[in-house]
C-alpha cells in the first residue's frame, strides 16, 4: 500500500509536507486538503511532517495552511510542523530535525586514494532534471569546453516541454552532449538514491578539481544532502549552487568556505541563474590567473580542514563518526 499523503484518526491529522510541497516549489493538491478538512476535521491536532527538505514558504504551502486555520477556526500555535528550516517561527509551533543524511557521509563513503594529477578543472554531479541543474551544467560546458566532468543523469528534456521555444541552444546542446557517466539511474527522473551516491563518490572524485555542488533546493539555505557532505567530508574544495545566503549559513555551522581565494559574492545573488553566472565568473577569474596552481592548492587545504569541520558539527548533531 502506497503512503497517504494524510492520515486521519480521532485526535490527530497528520499531513506529509511532500505531497503538497514539491520539489519544484509550488503548493499541490489543495483541493485535496480542503475537502479533507471539510469532510473529517473535528478538532483533532494537527501534524505536518517535512521529512525530505521540503520548502514550505517558497512553496506557498506555509501561506495554504494559514489560510486552512482560518476557514476551519483552527488555532494556528496548536499546529506542528516537523521541518529541517531553522529560521521558522511564526505563526506555528515549529520542531527541527537533523539533517540526517548530511551527517552520514564519513560512515558511507569508502576510502578514496586521491590522485588529481590528471584531473579537469571543474566538475559536477546531477542527477534529475531541473532547470537550474540544466543552466548549471550548461554554463560551466560553455565556459570550460575541455576542462569539465559533468555527469547529468536525466536525459530527457522531462515534463518542461512547454518551455523548448525559450531554450533552443540549450535544447540542442542537451541533445547533443556526450555527459561523464558512473553510475545509471533506473528512474526516469535520474535521480540516485543517497546511499548510492556515496558509495560510488569514489569513481568521481579524481576527475575534478574543484566541485560546483547543485543541492536539491535553490531556494532553501537549510536543506544540505549528500550532494554537499560528499565533498565535505572527503576533502573536495566545492562551489555551492543553493539558496540566497548558503555559505553563510555554512560557516555559521562551523564550515570554512573559499573567500580567501574565490570571489564568493555569488552567494548573494538574487535568483539560481543570476547565483551561477557569478560562480562561472569567479571561476573563470581563477581560471586565468597565472597562480592557478597555487590557489588550488590552498583550496585544497582549506577542505583538508572542513573534514575535521564537518565531522564536529556531526557529533554535534548527536551522529557517531
Amino acid at each position: 500500500m502506497s503512503k497517504q499523503a494524510v492520515t486521519v484518526t480521532e485526535t490527530e491529522i497528520v499531513i506529509i509536507a511532500e505531497y503538497f510541497a514539491l520539489k519544484d516549489n509550488t503548493c499541490a493538491n489543495k483541493e485535496w486538503l480542503l475537502d479533507i478538512f471539510s469532510t473529517h476535521y473535528t478538532d483533532q491536532l494537527i501534524t505536518v511532517n517535512a521529512d525530505d527538505g521540503e520548502n514550505l514558504t517558497a512553496s506557498g504551502f506555509l501561506e495554504f495552511l494559514e489560510t486552512i486555520c482560518e476557514i476551519f477556526n483552527i488555532d494556528k500555535k496548536s499546529v506542528v510542523i516537523n521541518t529541517h528550516n531553522p529560521q521558522l517561527t511564526e505563526p506555528f509551533t515549529f520542531k527541527f530535525k537533523t539533517l540526517a543524511v548530511f551527517i552520514s557521509a564519513n560512515r558511507m563513503i569508502p576510502a578514496i586514494e586521491k590522485d588529481i594529477t590528471q584531473a579537469r578543472f571543474v566538475g559536477t554531479i546531477i542527477g534529475r532534471f531541473t532547470p537550474t541543474r540544466m543552466r548549471l551544467a550548461y554554463e560551466l560546458d560553455q565556459a570550460f569546453p575541455n576542462d569539465n566532468f559533468t555527469i547529468f543523469q536525466s536525459r530527457h528534456w522531462w515534463y518542461h516541454e512547454p518551455f523548448i521555444s525559450l531554450y533552443p541552444k540549450e535544447q540542442a546542446w542537451f541533445a547533443n552532449k556526450k555527459f561523464d557517466s558512473d553510475l545509471v539511474s533506473s528512474a526516469r527522473s535520474g535521480r540516485i538514491p543517497p546511499d548510492d551516491a556515496f558509495h560510488s563518490y569514489p569513481n568521481c572524485w579524481n576527475q575534478y578539481q574543484i566541485e560546483i555542488v547543485c543541492e536539491t533546493d535553490p531556494f532553501g539555505d537549510f536543506w544540505f544532502t549528500e550532494k554537499l557532505a560528499k565533498p565535505l567530508s572527503t576533502g573536495k574544495p566545492f562551489l555551492l549552487v543553493s539558496g540566497l545566503g548558503s555559505l553563510a549559513r555554512l560557516r555559521e555551522m562551523g564550515i570554512e568556505t573559499f573567500s580567501s581565494v574565490i570571489d564568493e559574492s555569488y552567494d548573494q545573488a538574487p535568483t539560481p541563474t543570476k547565483r551561477i553566472c557569478a560562480i562561472v565568473n569567479s571561476l573563470q577569474m581563477l581560471y586565468n590567473d597565472t597562480t592557478r596552481s597555487e590557489k588550488i592548492a590552498q583550496m585544497y587545504r582549506i577542505a583538508e580542514r572542513n573534514q575535521e569541520h564537518y565531522k564536529k558539527y556531526a557529533k554535534s548533531q548527536g551522529h557517531n563518526v
